[in-house]
C-alpha cells in the first residue's frame, strides 16, 4: 500500500483527519510548486554562457530565503512535533532511573571559583606594588627640608645678629 493509499483510507475513516490531510496536500503541492520553480531557474542558469554571472546569481540566491512556509505549515508542525516527541522521550528515558548527578559540575564551578580568586589576588598585588604610598618618602622629604632650613635660619641669625654692646 503506498503512501497516497494510506493517506486516502485515512481521509475516508475520519473528518477530522480528512481536514488534516486535505490541509497536508495543500502544504505538499505548495512545496512541489516551489521545487519546480527551482528546476527552471537551475535550468536557465545552466543553459547560460556566463559562470561567472552564475555564480554571482548563485551567491545571491543563497543569500535570500526564497522559500517561506506559512504559519500553519501542517510539515513544519508535524516535524516540529516529531522532533519534540523524541527529546522528551530521551529525556524521560535518560533521567528517571537515576536521580541527577551534580558533583562534577559542582567540581569544575569549585575550580574556576579558585582560578578567578588567583586572578584576583594577582591583580591585586600588582595595583598595590605599582601604587604605593608616597607619604614615607615625602614625610622623609620634609624632614630633609626642615633641617636644611632650620641650618639656613641659624646661619642668617648668626651673620646679621646685632652687635652687642660691652
Amino acid at each position: 500500500m503506498s503512501l497516497r493509499q494510506k493517506i486516502e483510507q485515512l481521509k475516508d475513516d475520519d473528518p477530522l483527519a480528512s481536514a488534516y490531510v486535505s490541509s497536508l496536500k495543500k502544504d505538499i503541492a505548495r512545496v512541489e510548486q516551489f521545487s519546480k520553480e527551482c528546476d527552471k531557474v537551475i535550468a536557465s542558469l545552466e543553459d547560460s554562457p556566463f559562470i561567472e554571472k552564475q555564480i554571482l546569481a548563485l551567491y545571491d540566491a543563497y543569500g535570500k530565503v526564497p522559500y517561506s512556509p506559512d504559519k500553519n505549515d501542517t510539515i513544519g508542525t508535524a516535524a516540529t512535533s516529531l522532533v519534540l516527541d523524541e527529546m522528551i522521550a530521551r529525556y524521560k528515558t535518560g533521567t528517571s532511573s537515576a536521580p541527577a548527578d551534580y558533583s562534577e559540575f559542582v567540581t569544575k564551578l569549585q575550580a574556576d571559583k579558585e582560578e578567578k580568586q588567583m586572578m584576583i589576588d594577582t591583580l591585586i598585588e600588582k595595583l598595590e606594588s605599582e601604587f604605593e604610598s608616597p607619604l614615607d618618602e615625602k614625610y622623609e622629604e620634609a624632614v630633609q627640608l626642615e633641617k636644611l632650613l632650620k641650618s639656613f635660619i641659624k646661619t642668617l641669625n648668626t651673620d646679621y645678629e646685632e652687635p652687642t654692646v660691652r
